[in-house]
């Protein structure tokens, strides 16, 4: 299994007209199979193409207060543009 978080971004113009990029990041979970990399070779940086659906997982913090995170799980992961060490 992998952990690892994936940074989307969206560019778009404000009501000024000017440029905004919201950057999104997104935690993955991929389970080892062939339709997957060798995840010890990925570096930080890479470009990736991940395939999959999302998981809510509901939880209470340390503090009492419920929390839900949504990550994907991942049926496929490819590898853009050959960053592999």
């Amino acid at each position: 299994m992998a952990r690892f978080s994936v940074a989307t971004d969206h560019a778009f113009k404000n009501r000024s007209g000017e440029a905004v990029i919201e950057t999104t990041w997104h935690q993955v979970t991929a389970f080892k199979s062939d339709r997957m990399p060798d995840f010890s070779a990925l570096v930080r940086g890479a470009g990736v193409e991940v395939k999959g659906c999302l998981r809510n997982n509901r939880f209470t913090d340390s503090n009492g207060v419920e929390r839900t995170i949504t990550e994907i799980l991942a049926s496929q992961v490819s590898v853009i543009g050959g960053t592999l060490q």
